[in-house]
C-alpha cells in the first residue's frame, strides 16, 4: 500500500472508531450524569472524531518522516535532536601494549563510509570499537571545512568501558565541550539537541491532550470537571497506546 493510501485508511478507520467512542460514551455517560445526552449528539460525535483522527493521524505521519525515528515521539521516548550525516572520521585508539614511559600506547585510524558501515581507509577492515590489541576512546570528526571536533567514548577501567555489561550496549561518543553525540550503533548520524525540535514534539503531545479537551467540552458538551477527566483517561491511553502503533505503521522502511 501506498503511504498516501496508509495515512488515508488510518484516517478513516481512526475517525469511524472515536466517532463511535464519542457517541457510545456521550450515550451512556450523559445519560447517567446529566440526565440526557447532549441535543445533535450523532454530529457532535463526528465532528469529535474527525477532529481527533486529524491530530493522531497528522502527529503520526509527521513524526514517521521526521529525519530520525521518535524526534517528535510521545513524552516518554521522544528524541528531539539535529542530525548530521557523517561519512569519514578518526578514530583514537588505546592499545593493549605500552610504550618506553610506561604508559599505554596510542594510535590514529583513519576511517571511511562504505556503503552502511566504516571500513578502514587502508585496509578496509570494518570499524570495532574493541579488540583484544584495542579500545577506541575517541572519535575525530570534521565537516564544513572545520578543524576536527573529538567525541569522546566513555572512561576506561584497564581495557574496558566503565559501565558497559555487556558486548552489544551501545557505546555513546560525546562531543569534548559541546552537546552532540553519536552511538556506535549508527556512527552515519551526529546527533545534536535541537531545541525547535523539542518544542514542536512538546507542541505536539500537548495538542493531543487539547484536542481531546476540545472534543469532550465544547464540542460533546461535557461538564468542565468530566471534560478534564475524560481528557486525561483517554489522551494518556491515546499517548501510551495508539500513537507507538502509529509511528510504526507510517515508519519509513
Amino acid at each position: 500500500m501506498s503511504p498516501g493510501m496508509l495515512v488515508a485508511a488510518a484516517f478513516v478507520g481512526c475517525a469511524v472508531g472515536f466517532t463511535a467512542l464519542s457517541f457510545g460514551l456521550a450515550a451512556a455517560v450523559q445519560g447517567w450524569l446529566y440526565g440526557q445526552p447532549a441535543d445533535k449528539l450523532a454530529l457532535r460525535a463526528l465532528v469529535a472524531g474527525l477532529l481527533l483522527s486529524l491530530v493522531v493521524v497528522g502527529w503520526g505521519y509527521v513524526n514517521s518522516r521526521a529525519s530520525h525515528k521518535d524526534k517528535y515521539g510521545t513524552f516518554f521516548e521522544f528524541n528531539p535532536t539535529a542530525v548530521r550525516d557523517i561519512n569519514a572520521f578518526e578514530a583514537v585508539r588505546q592499545l593493549a601494549v605500552k610504550g618506553a614511559d610506561g604508559q599505554p600506547r596510542e594510535e590514529t585510524v583513519a576511517y571511511v563510509l562504505q556503503g552502511k558501515s566504516f571500513v578502514e581507509k587502508e585496509t578496509q577492515r570494518p570499524f570495532a570499537r574493541s579488540s583484544s590489541g584495542y579500545v577506541t576512546t575517541a572519535l575525530l570528526i570534521a565537516w564544513d571545512g572545520n578543524p576536527p571536533r573529538k567525541f569522546l567514548a566513555p572512561p576506561l577501567e584497564g581495557m574496558r568501558y566503565v559501565g558497559l555489561t555487556n558486548a552489544s550496549d551501545a557505546l555513546t561518543f560525546t562531543e569534548e565541550g559541546g552537546p552532540s553525540f553519536l552511538t556506535d550503533q549508527d556512527l552515519r548520524k551526529l546527533e545534536t539537541p535541537s531545541k525547535g525540535a523539542y518544542l514542536t514534539a512538546l507542541l505536539l503531545n500537548a495538542g493531543l491532550f487539547l484536542a481531546f479537551f476540545a472534543a469532550f467540552w465544547p464540542v460533546l458538551q461535557y461538564r468542565l470537571g468530566h471534560a478534564l477527566l475524560l481528557t486525561i483517561l483517554f489522551g494518556g491511553v491515546t499517548l501510551f497506546i495508539l500513537m507507538p502503533l502509529l509511528f510504526n505503521l507510517f515508519q519509513v522502511k
